[in-house]
């Protein structure tokens, strides 16, 4: 055998030959350089679809958390809600107590009142009827185009009804000054007011301790006081925007009644 000869197995038999046979690394390192690079390339998006779904799930999971939150809050408002209707409903329950009628007359050039004691067969006295107990629904006797509603006015330790005219255009309630002193009523001062139809009115300006309208009874309340002419009276004053405005109403004409709203 030469010695450039050189033996190698092919095929399981002995070859000869005179050229040296090697393995061609080139390719194969190739070969592996790709798979490697297919496999980092499939491992970093295997965890960058992990990490996004992962962000996804926290993302979710703090949504459903708030909308629980939200569920949780507006379940507290409602309650809260149903609470103050509650307490709301309470206070208007003890309001509603009903009055006694009050008898008016005149002593000595005096105007007195009283729920119990008068004067009997006195021909001044005047009585006043009380009102039944105060609901959502207020019946008004309609006078031409007028409405008069019934009106408890307290002060002093005395209640007395009085029927007074529905009038938008009043800015101020205006009080008979018959009933103001049988109140007792301390005036605060002199006040120029206009009525609806545009007519100035010169009054006294006084605070009387309660003024109730149906279910509502508003404290420490502002009237005016002025004289209305006539004795066989009908009303007792202008049932004005200081209240109106805080106690919004419908009028049913049909049935004859405000609904408080």
């Amino acid at each position: 055998m030469n010695n450039s000869d050189f033996k190698f197995k092919r095929y399981g038999k002995t070859v000869k030959s005179n050229v040296r046979w090697g393995y061609n690394l080139d390719q194969l390192k190739k070969v592996v350089i790709a798979i490697l690079i297919t496999t980092i390339g499939t491992a970093s998006f295997l965890l960058y679809k992990e990490k996004q779904e992962n962000s996804e799930r926290l993302i979710y999971a703090k949504s459903e958390k708030r909308v629980e939150n939200n569920q949780h809050a507006n379940s507290e408002a409602e309650n809260e809600l149903k609470a103050l209707q509650g307490i709301l409903s309470s206070i208007q329950k003890q309001q509603r107590q009903p009055s006694q009628d009050v008898y008016v007359w005149n002593e000595n050039g005096k105007t007195k009142a009283s729920n119990a004691n008068y004067p009997v067969g006195n021909s001044n006295v005047r009585k006043i009827e009380s009102v039944a107990s105060p609901s959502m629904e207020t019946k008004f006797v309609k006078q031409g185009n007028s409405i008069l509603l019934p009106v408890i006015v307290g002060h002093n330790g005395k209640a007395i009804q009085v029927n007074m005219l529905l009038d938008t255009g009043c800015s101020i309630t205006m009080l008979d000054a018959e009933i103001s002193n049988a109140l007792n009523v301390q005036q605060e001062g002199i006040i120029e007011s206009v009525i609806a139809n545009g007519e100035k009115m010169i009054s006294k300006k006084g605070t009387v301790d309660y003024f109730q309208v149906g279910p509502f009874r508003d404290s420490n309340f502002m009237v005016n006081t002025t004289q209305i002419m006539g004795n066989n009276k009908t009303q007792h004053g202008l049932l004005g925007m200081n209240f109106l405005e805080k106690h919004p109403f419908t009028i049913d004409h049909q049935r004859q009644f405000i609904r408080w709203l």
